[in-house]
């Protein structure tokens, strides 16, 4: 996704105003679409990014990428989409 690279960027340059707005997004997005435990994560990615806790927002992110990956390779499964 989009949003996952846009995480990955703001993390790197540490721009926690973009990793926390981007978070914010992506976890009404995931709330939408039922994946409840990517939401939360993202939240949790949000509260970290908006308090400077880099080193816990970095390892958030890792699992945010893991379980955005995990749920999207559901999905194409399900749709028989392939990108």
């Amino acid at each position: 996704s989009q949003r996952i690279g846009i995480l990955i960027k703001a993390a790197a340059a540490g721009d926690n105003q973009q990793l926390a707005r981007i978070a914010h997004l992506l976890c009404g997005s995931s709330a939408s679409i039922g994946a409840m435990r990517l939401s939360g994560m993202c939240k949790q990615l949000e509260l970290c990014a908006k308090s400077g806790r880099d080193s816990e927002a970095g390892q958030l992110l890792q699992s945010v990428t893991a379980e955005y990956r995990r749920i999207d390779a559901r999905l194409q499964t399900l749709t028989g989409s392939t990108h």
